[in-house]
């Protein structure tokens, strides 16, 4: 299968490049070279019961430079850097809940500042588009909007960012194909380099598990993702998502022998239609022999830095948002200025990562969690948001270390993204 994936990108680049040497692929130097800039930064106030003691915090989640180079109109270079969290280096957090009140290290590819995408992109036509290199994985809304300018919350939104792994890219090759007419059909296809399963978890399912932690992905166990979309708009989206692949080969060291595989399914919707945003998905995944690979995990040295928690058979979790820009009510502000909007909106997220459980592994029912946000997006400038976010988030039940405590989250954002093109 690899062989042939292999020869068949080759084909393709073979193709693209003929294809070119007999076109006119002249480009200004400003043709050549594309860029953009975009970040944002969150003011954090907690009110938590499951955690009374947790103070504000201030975070520069992300700031990313991506660029993209084209040596002819149909060949050319993509790339993103991002540095997250405001700098760079080894990251001690304290984890009150999975851990049981330990301090621990986090260390990302290259400190906090690491490459989330580098590939080269070849066009054979105008319909087909061919990646090769860190691409992003087709799976999910987040897929389409990923850009803190793309979502209306302040947060990234809950279900997907606490189920998947974030800003989701892996090594492979990707192909997509646009269908119809007016080539609103969109399919994509990628054979991508599989998860690593000792970064799996009880509270977030698989989210660790892509390979950002050491220097070289491990790539024995390999992965397909597949997905459907139907565009009818800028910004509206129709489809369905798939993932399937082996985690066993990925661990750090060769020490499980059963399958672990990991399937994923995803259906979801987007659009925006005058002044109504309308957004809502629904994400299940399952994992393969779940009870033997926690036990596993759990007897992982702690010098690998994972939760080793137990984790379970499926996770669930579904969401639904609508949002309207009140702005659009008073057509003299948007004649002053173009792209200014106030947008009111409304969110509710359920997702439980431990939906079941294989054999003796508890339900821990901590793990089922629903929220209720709402929240103010107002664009002072087409490409600057200014955000105000209110959520509360229910858990199943108080930790193991707080046994008396309660089970509501409030949290309070505030925060500014931005976008450069």
């Amino acid at each position: 299968m690899k062989n042939k994936l292999f020869i068949l990108t080759l084909l393709l680049v073979i193709y693209s490049y003929k294809t070119e040497a007999q076109s006119d692929s002249t480009l200004t130097k400003s043709q050549r070279w594309d860029y953009s800039v975009y970040g944002n930064l969150n003011y954090y106030k907690f009110n938590w019961d499951t955690w009374t003691d947790k103070r504000a915090a201030i975070d520069g989640e992300r700031f990313i430079i991506e660029g993209n180079y084209k040596w002819t109109p149909k060949i050319s270079l993509n790339a993103e850097l991002e540095i997250e969290h405001g700098g760079v280096g080894t990251e001690l957090e304290f984890d009150k809940f999975e851990e049981f009140g330990e301090f621990e290290y986090e260390i990302s590819k290259g400190g906090e500042i690491w490459m989330e995408e580098m590939n080269l992109s070849f066009k054979p036509t105008d319909r087909l588009e061919i990646q090769a290199g860190r691409i992003k994985v087709p799976f999910a809304l987040q897929y389409t909007l990923d850009e803190p300018t793309d979502f209306l919350t302040a947060m990234l939104p809950e279900t997907e960012a606490t189920l998947l792994p974030t800003n989701w890219t892996e090594y492979g090759v990707s192909a997509h194909y646009t269908l119809g007419e007016l080539h609103r059909w969109k399919i994509h296809a990628a054979y991508i380099n599989g998860l690593d399963g000792t970064a799996f978890s009880s509270a977030n399912f698989i989210k660790r598990g892509n390979q950002r932690r050491f220097e070289q992905v491990n790539a024995e166990n390999w992965a397909f993702a597949g997905r459907i979309d139907y565009n009818w708009g800028y910004d509206c989206v129709a489809g369905v998502s798939f993932y399937r692949g082996d985690t066993r080969d990925n661990r750090p060291k060769p020490d499980f022998k059963k399958h672990a595989v990991v399937q994923l399914l995803d259906a979801h919707v987007g659009f925006k239609e005058k002044s109504l945003y309308v957004r809502a998905g629904v994400v299940y995944g399952t994992i393969q022999n779940s009870e033997a690979l926690s036990e596993a995990n759990r007897n992982l040295s702690n010098n690998l830095n994972v939760k080793r928690t137990p984790v379970g058979a499926s996770a669930l979790g579904y969401y639904g948002e609508v949002g309207y820009d009140f702005l659009s009510l008073v057509p003299f502000f948007q004649r002053q200025n173009k792209g200014a909007d106030f947008v009111v909106y409304g969110r509710y997220d359920f997702y439980d990562s431990m939906y079941s459980t294989q054999g003796q592994i508890y339900n821990n029912p901590r793990w089922e969690r629903s929220a209720i946000s709402g929240g103010i997006k107002c664009s002072v400038h087409r490409d600057i948001q200014l955000k105000l976010q209110y959520s509360t988030r229910e858990v199943g039940a108080a930790a193991a270390t707080t046994p008396d405590s309660g089970t509501t989250e409030e949290t309070i954002v505030a925060g500014v993204a931005f976008i450069i093109n």
